[in-house]
């Protein structure tokens, strides 16, 4: 990097802005789909950010850019210019990438918001252990053949595996 901070320092809707470079590798199948994308990010971002946008580079590399037609590298400033400047440079171009690709960043009025789902690893835990727990009562009712059979055999189970579960205190007491 090691470019002057001035290269990259621009004022943008009155804020200190770190400029956003759009990089496009020259040696990828997709080129011109990543190049066309990079354009109309650079278009509109001249309407909406005008100074945001330093350019579009053609490197050599291919960035891994052949695996998506909108895949582009940014630069965002350099090791000169401050970490705040470069957020608040990269939050404006954020704001245009739903124009750039046809979705709106918000729903239109009068309709509904999404609802909120719930993920995670805890989410993704109680998925498992719901889905194993259907398994093995679809498993237990067609290896015995009726819902009788299914009752029995739990009861079978839980008798026998956890029989002596409240007499483990008066083992470890010394009384086995």
């Amino acid at each position: 990097d090691a470019v002057p901070r001035e290269l990259y320092a621009s004022k943008v809707h009155g804020q200190d802005v770190t400029k956003v470079t759009l990089v496009v590798g020259r040696e990828n199948p997709k080129i011109k789909a990543n190049l066309n994308f990079a354009q109309q990010l650079k278009a509109i971002n001249d309407e909406k950010n005008p100074g945001l946008i330093k350019g579009i580079f053609l490197a050599a590399g291919d960035y891994n850019q052949d695996l998506f037609d909108r895949a582009i590298l940014l630069e965002v400033g350099s090791n000169e210019n401050s970490r705040e400047a470069a957020q608040r440079g990269i939050a404006l171009f954020a704001n245009s990438i739903p124009q750039a690709i046809g979705v709106s960043a918000s729903p239109a009025p009068g309709q509904p918001q999404q609802a909120t789902r719930r993920t995670g690893p805890w989410s993704a835990l109680g998925w498992t252990l719901a889905l194993l727990i259907v398994a093995g009562a679809a498993y237990l009712y067609l290896s015995t053949g009726s819902l009788n059979e299914v009752k029995r055999k739990l009861h079978r189970f839980t008798k026998a595996e956890f029989s002596g579960f409240g007499d483990r205190k008066q083992r470890d007491n010394g009384d086995a």
